[in-house]
């Protein structure tokens, strides 16, 4: 097993144990799921603008997007918990990482690009919505709406392979795949901004 895989491992381990209410899964992503986020998102205007990573854990997405030729420049990935924020900055020094909650990231990309946010092409988000409240799901979610312009892209991940993920209708959805080589399976949705109506 590669030494970084083995790394990632204890890491998420350990935080699952010490705060297991935000982590949301037991095992971190395998490359299979890392690989599939990244290139639903890929097609987005070849990533002209800014991508931005929610839940970016011990960075296996963050991995597989920057294989996927994001400048690790133009990645701005977000994590809560200050332990794995850190050792993401670690693993890729040239990396944005801000440590926050999702439902702050307009302020927090305010406050780190010192007022105004530069253009967003994709969001990649790794958070468990369907064990987050609903009122902090629906912030979330209005959070990033307000962040990506008209064909912005929203990539999610969700555990429950048979269901698809309920997005209010400023969200078409245009691509969805069950990674099986996952534990536990997963399914991807992409969903795309629509224009909005004159």
């Amino acid at each position: 097993m590669p030494a970084q895989l083995l790394k990632s491992l204890a890491l998420f381990g350990r935080e699952v144990v010490q705060n297991p209410g935000p982590m949301g899964a037991a095992f971190p992503s395998s490359p299979a799921l890392a690989r599939k986020m990244a290139s639903l998102a890929h097609d987005v205007d070849g990533f002209s603008g800014y991508v931005v990573e929610l839940g970016a854990g011990t960075g296996a997405i963050t991995a597989a997007i920057l294989e996927a030729k994001v400048p690790e420049e133009r990645l701005i990935a977000l994590e809560r918990s200050p332990t794995l924020a850190k050792a993401l900055q670690d693993r890729f020094p040239k990396l944005r990482v801000l440590t926050g909650d999702a439902c702050d990231l307009n302020r927090l990309l305010r406050l780190h690009f010192g007022g105004t946010i530069p253009k967003i092409s994709a969001v990649l988000s790794s958070l468990p919505l369907r064990s987050i409240p609903c009122r902090k799901v629906a912030r979330l979610i209005l959070e990033v709406r307000r962040l990506l312009a008209d064909g912005g892209v929203l990539v999610q991940y969700t555990y429950a392979v048979h269901r698809r993920t309920r997005f209010p209708e400023c969200f078409e959805r245009t691509g969805a795949s069950v990674v099986w080589m996952n534990i536990p399976p997963a399914r991807v949705e992409r969903f795309t901004v629509r224009p909005a109506r004159a």
